[in-house]
């Protein structure tokens, strides 16, 4: 709907003027990730003039996250293009879920919010500009199952919380490194556990008796597969306006 597409046009217009604020923070950290070891020292010395930002006590060297960004970034397009999405299609969507990500990050984190719901989904934003059978129906299969992974729904939204949490050791004077090996052991244990207590649940009690997670919850995005597939959306000059 239009008022869906204004939302993701704000989201854009949010992320957009975050990044042209920060741009000169952001130059800092290119220069800080991208410079020679040897030069390390002088960039300390530099701090007190405000020329550059010191990484140390990040949970990760400013190098290596810009580095394991760009690679997973490249990694899942590359995945997704070998499934049978167009290699621009790919990056657009991946593009358009951590612009969504970073904005709902923001709100959530300001606002004091538990979580925060899209009325629409990227594929949604794309294929006002390309339409769907641009897609293609390999290219729709695997964009829906992204987008359930990602988009459907966000109580299991990391960001915030990672965020909150790195905010709240700066008040506790924890070391955000370690805070960081603690969080990664914690989402691995967690994954692990919710794994086998779903596949427990879902046989001891049945899928069918354990309400609308093992119900609708699973097929709805396949329904709007079938949806699109059956009714292709064309791109639309007035969709694209509606970004704006």
């Amino acid at each position: 709907s239009g008022a869906a597409l204004q939302m993701a046009g704000a989201c854009f217009g949010l992320i957009a003027y975050i990044l042209w604020r920060m741009r000169e923070h952001i130059a800092d950290i290119l220069r800080r990730a991208f410079q020679r070891r040897g030069n390390v020292r002088k960039a300390h010395r530099r701090l007190k003039s405000g020329l550059t930002v010191d990484d140390s006590d990040e949970p990760l060297p400013y190098r290596a996250t810009i580095f394991l960004f760009i690679a997973g970034f490249f990694i899942i397009s590359l995945w997704s293009h070998i499934a049978g999405v167009p290699i621009l299609v790919a990056l657009s969507i991946h593009i358009t879920i951590y612009v969504v990500m970073m904005a709902l990050m923001r709100v959530v984190s300001e606002g004091g919010v538990l979580m925060l719901h899209t009325s629409f989904r990227p594929l949604d934003v794309i294929t006002q500009f390309v339409g769907t059978r641009t897609v293609g129906p390999k290219g729709l299969t695997v964009l829906m199952y992204q987008e359930k992974i990602f988009m459907t729904t966000f109580l299991d939204y990391l960001m915030p919380s990672v965020l909150d949490g790195f905010k709240l050791s700066d008040s506790a004077n924890m070391n955000r490194r370690n805070l960081l090996s603690a969080l990664c052991l914690t989402i691995i244990l967690s994954i692990f556990f919710a794994c086998v207590t779903l596949i427990f649940i879902g046989y001891k009690y049945g899928g069918i008796n354990t309400g609308h997670f093992y119900g609708w919850s699973t097929t709805l995005e396949f329904f709007r597969l079938q949806n699109i597939l059956n009714k292709p959306v064309e791109a639309s000059m007035g969709g694209v306006m509606n970004l704006s």
